[in-house]
């Protein structure tokens, strides 16, 4: 993991509701897989913010959102 990749992991960890850490990591983890192995697509990324949009704190949603939005790999 790249140092921007672990202070992105410790953002979004934060702000992921406790029972949801698990899942989140996951999808974070895939992420990382995907940015490293270039199937990083717009499609995945669209369908990697709908996911974590569910397990993240509603007041962070749109904080998040933005974060995942202007994410430029």
């Amino acid at each position: 993991m790249t140092e921007q990749q672990q202070r992105f992991y410790v953002y979004i960890m934060e702000r992921v509701e406790e029972k949801n850490q698990a899942k989140a990591t996951e999808l974070i983890e895939e992420c990382f897989a995907r940015l490293g192995n270039g199937t990083f697509t717009p499609d995945f990324k669209k369908e990697y913010m709908q996911k974590m949009m569910d397990l993240i704190k509603h007041e962070h949603r749109d904080e998040v959102k933005y974060i995942i939005q202007n994410f430029r790999p």
